[in-house]
């Protein structure tokens, strides 16, 4: 197992709030869906 460390690209604090961005976008968009797919249809 490699050690962490700069060498593993990882990247820093931006790319981590970034990543954060996307998941909090990513999971929007799924809970909207599941919530217009639980609707009563009329």
């Amino acid at each position: 197992m490699a050690a962490l460390g700069p060498e593993t690209n990882v990247g820093g604090y931006r790319n981590t709030g970034w990543d954060l961005v996307a998941n909090l976008a990513g999971v929007s968009v799924a809970a909207l869906l599941i919530g217009m797919a639980r609707r009563p249809r009329k």
